[in-house]
């Protein structure tokens, strides 16, 4: 699990949600098949900034 904080910077979210995610997949040996599905849900406040971001693993709908 991750947690992260989101600011009223998208740009600065963005990358450090890349850069998370990147470091978490160095840790990992490349699979031999692929991945199973994803989707990812955003949620935003009022002002349109990013405030939630949902990412679901699998075949859940």
């Amino acid at each position: 699990m991750a947690t992260v904080t989101f600011t009223d910077d998208p740009m600065a979210e963005a990358r450090a949600i890349i850069a998370a995610l990147s470091l978490l997949l160095q840790e990992y040996q490349r699979p031999e098949q692929a991945a199973p599905p994803a989707r990812g849900y955003c949620k935003y406040d009022e002002s349109g900034n990013l405030r939630k971001l949902t990412v679901t693993l699998g075949d859940e709908k």
